[in-house]
């Protein structure tokens, strides 16, 4: 696969223009325009992997805010987080926030991952 010598873009192998950016892609692809490539991917990945820490992050304070309201509004931590009226909120809190942290988890693992790959590929590559 190589690299669009106007965008980065990846172009399969026999195809005469850029799917992205509609640029003619003829002969071989210079080493700098792949680099560019890889190098934006990874970018990519890094934005990509801040946003879901973020999301990360979220979902555990979801997770967390009917303890820590529960607490505060009831002064006790024996059980606080059942109070008559709470349970069901607390409840769909704690869930929400775990599915929410769950999520940002699996998918920051698969960008990294994803980074490392590439990281290796640019390592791999004949200069």
């Amino acid at each position: 696969m190589k690299a669009c010598p106007k965008c980065g873009q990846r172009v399969e192998e026999g195809m005469k223009f850029c799917p992205a950016c509609g640029a003619q892609v003829t002969g071989e692809v210079s080493n700098a325009s792949w680099i560019s490539g890889i190098q934006e991917e990874i970018k990519e990945c890094r934005r990509s992997e801040t946003s879901l820490g973020i999301i990360c992050g979220m979902g555990i304070v979801i997770a967390a805010l009917p303890f820590i309201m529960s607490v505060f509004l009831t002064g006790s931590l024996t059980g606080s987080f059942f109070a008559p009226g709470l349970q069901e909120v607390n409840v769909i809190s704690l869930v929400v926030g775990i599915i929410i942290a769950g999520f940002g988890g699996v998918m920051g693992q698969h960008y990294d991952n994803k980074k490392k790959k590439l990281i290796q590929k640019l390592k791999g590559r004949d200069t």
